[in-house]
């Protein structure tokens, strides 16, 4: 199941693609519209574990940079 990460910001969107990219952080999906355009529709796919573990994964790896 895939998981989620929602970043509005470009730059910081890229900067979460990136690490991606490198393997620092699991291969979910980059949404980069403004969560208040997001919709409990359109993140039926996700399981709630996941939503939360992107923040979580996404803070160990800012922590440590």
């Amino acid at each position: 199941m895939p998981a989620y990460y929602n970043e509005f910001k470009p730059e910081a969107a890229h900067m979460l693609r990136q690490l991606i990219r490198d393997g620092l952080i699991a291969a979910w999906d980059v949404d980069k519209r403004s969560i208040v355009d997001v919709r409990a529709d359109g993140l039926r796919q996700y399981e709630i574990d996941d939503l939360i573990r992107s923040f979580d994964e996404t803070d160990d790896v800012l922590a440590s940079a």
